[in-house]
């Protein structure tokens, strides 16, 4: 790895786990933090795929740190190097979807087994006051998510195309 891509993997890397960090801490107990989480960190990773193509490394040195600063109490930065591995393909949208996706499968069904707290099981159950059984109230999860997932991507992405252009010119 050259000296210029080990520097923007450290920058984005830096601001990942920044933001994460920020995210679990303002979110958490107020709120779950997969109301927010997944979009944060497809806009961040969308927005990094204008400079390099490191997210998978990006995302597993995020999800160390904000472990380690946050402890291992929320399951949510675990997850960070499945996002990092989706967004390792370069599709933009399609990564974003995917990996907010995944982050509902993830925080209803795989975090519960393993961590006493599991912050998405409670929007689940919230959902399923609202929808009448257990498939629709995943799949409206799954098509909310996969929305914003790709939204957010894609802003992040255009976010760090505009800023990348603006660099140029000055």
């Amino acid at each position: 790895m050259q000296t210029i891509e080990l520097s923007k993997l450290a920058v984005f890397s830096a601001l990942l786990t920044v933001v994460e960090l920020a995210v679990f801490t303002f979110t958490w107990p107020a709120l779950p933090p997969i109301v927010v989480v997944p979009f944060i960190t497809s806009l961040m990773l969308g927005l990094s795929l204008r400079y390099f193509r490191g997210q998978f490394l990006m995302a597993l040195i995020a999800c160390v740190i904000t472990t380690l600063f946050k402890g291992a109490l929320l399951p949510g930065p675990l997850a960070l190097p499945v996002y990092g591995l989706i967004f390792q393909s370069g599709r933009v949208r399609l990564s974003g979807a995917l990996s907010s996706a995944f982050h509902v499968i993830y925080g209803v069904f795989i975090a519960p087994a393993f961590f006493s707290v599991a912050p998405a099981k409670l929007l689940y159950d919230w959902m399923l006051r609202y929808v009448s059984n257990f498939d629709l109230a995943i799949l409206v999860m799954l098509v909310i998510f996969a929305a914003g997932g790709a939204l957010s991507a894609a802003a992040g992405y255009a976010l760090g195309s505009r800023v990348s252009k603006s660099m140029r010119m000055g």
